[in-house]
């Protein structure tokens, strides 16, 4: 016998000796059918559409008998699957089902239930009449002793149709058993399954109910449904994108009328500005839900705009005199209390930026840490910052220290856009020899004492908008 070695020292004589044959294609497809497999996903060596074409003649010549097990069975699963969906022709489901049916096929009977689970959607006829045919059939199925699908199709009455998703939706919402576990218990096995199709529908279904919630029972069923979505203690993996404007409605039209505990309302915000960003800047993702659900994003932004105008009063209070901001305080928190700001962006120079972010950090509002940045330049400090507001049709920028109130008209073609992350100084200022005391106005804040120039401020507010405050709450 040769030592490694000797072996190691001729090796073109050991590499003469094994001869490598590359199969021929028919063998290697029949090697292939031959690796065992689980009943309901077997290795699929045809596209999709080569399945489905041959499904779909078989229909059309009646003769679906002489479709191989394998051909029924990955056709079954394929029903509603791009590119062709042969389910979605004419007699092709009952077609389908009674040659399942007819020959106890039940590796083809799982793959009908796999495609009506993938391919649930409320109000789908087709996947509805699946449905009553397997739901009449599973109870005169030969099951075997060990499966799991008869407990699975009563307790969750899978195929029932709204019942089904009712059912799903509570389970989760109520059980102290993780999404996934119930899920799972349901035949939701994947997370594809549970992504998409009855998963999806679900979802959905159980969004629309925590959205009618009463207060009591919203703040515990809010979290159970970002779980549900995210995954636990997961916030940022935001996975039902395709039910984010639903998503969004569960989480903010049960307080539309009134706010949840500060740290419930910082919590299911945190949620939302992970996933979608921050609503002011209106990504696309807030625009659908603008489009679908107005009054959740009016709620959201609502608790923005009053979070960044009352903090925004805090962090100036750190850095600029008491003196001169107090009065302009009560100010404007008189218009954020009456709700007539539609929107608000702090913009801050370093000094407030760091303030901003160390009492964001011990509050835990994520609305203090969406903010401009004001670069350097037009004559501003580090300890500088201003506050820009939109009331109607006007765009204010309240500046911090002995900076005017600066108001445009949404009729003057340049105005600044909240939002940006970062702004000159003079894209917040009108020019002096451009103040016009109509559509380009800049009061600066004199007598504060007697009122002077709030009622200037409060004159164009009204003319422009008609929106007002009591005076007697312009007073510290």
């Amino acid at each position: 016998m040769k030592t490694l070695r000797s072996v190691l020292e001729e090796p073109a004589q050991v590499l003469g000796r094994l001869k490598v044959s590359v199969p021929e294609p028919s063998k290697l497809r029949a090697a292939v059918r031959q690796i065992p497999t689980d009943e309901t996903s077997a290795v699929d060596i045809d596209t999709t559409s080569d399945i489905q074409i041959r499904l779909s003649r078989a229909v059309e010549s009646q003769n679906l008998n002489a479709l191989s097990r394998r051909d029924l069975r990955e056709g079954c699963k394929t029903l509603f699957h791009p590119p062709l969906a042969p389910g979605r022709k004419f007699g092709v489901i009952e077609s389908v089902f009674a040659a399942v049916d007819s020959r106890r096929r039940r590796s083809a009977f799982l793959a009908l239930i796999n495609a009506y689970l993938d391919g649930f959607a409320e109000g789908d006829n087709e996947i509805a009449k699946l449905g009553a045919l397997l739901g009449e059939a599973s109870e005169r199925w030969p099951w075997r002793s060990h499966d799991p699908w008869p407990k699975r199709i009563t307790d969750f009455r899978l195929f029932r149709g709204n019942e089904a998703l009712a059912m799903l939706a509570h389970s989760v919402l109520k059980s102290e058993l993780s999404a996934e576990e119930i899920l799972e218990q349901a035949g939701l096995e994947s997370e594809s399954r549970r992504l998409g199709g009855m998963g999806l529908a679900s979802f959905v279904w159980a969004c629309r109910y925590v959205e009618e919630a009463n207060a009591r029972e919203a703040r515990i069923l809010q979290r159970r449904l970002i779980d549900w979505a995210c995954g636990a203690n997961r916030r940022k993996e935001f996975k039902m994108a395709k039910a984010w404007p639903q998503f969004a409605g569960a989480l903010f039209l049960p307080w539309a009328a009134s706010p949840p505990t500060k740290d419930h309302q910082n919590y299911i915000t945190q949620v939302a500005i992970d996933y979608a960003g921050d609503p002011r800047t209106m990504s696309p993702r807030w625009r659908l839900v603008q489009d679908t659900k107005p009054e959740a994003l009016r709620t959201i932004k609502r608790w923005l705009v009053r979070a960044s105008v009352l903090q925004f009063f805090e962090v100036v209070d750190s850095v600029a005199m008491e003196r001169m901001w107090r009065y302009r305080r009560a100010f404007w928190k008189s218009y954020v209390e009456a709700e007539h700001v539609d929107d608000a962006w702090m913009v801050l120079g370093s000094e407030g930026a760091s303030q901003a972010l160390a009492i964001a950090s011990q509050s835990g509002d994520p609305a203090l840490r969406q903010f401009g940045k004001l670069r350097s330049g037009g004559g501003r400090a580090k300890n500088h910052a201003c506050l820009m507001m939109r009331i109607g049709d006007l765009t204010i920028a309240e500046w911090s220290h002995n900076g005017r109130c600066y108001i445009w008209n949404r009729a003057v073609s340049k105005h600044p856009t909240l939002g940006h992350p970062s702004y000159h100084p003079d894209e917040l200022a009108h020019p002096i020899s451009q103040i016009d005391e109509r559509k380009r106005i800049g009061i600066p804040h004199l007598h504060a004492e007697t009122l002077v120039w709030q009622r200037k401020v409060a004159r164009h507010i009204a003319d422009a908008t008609g929106l007002q405050t009591p005076e007697r709450e312009w007073v510290p």
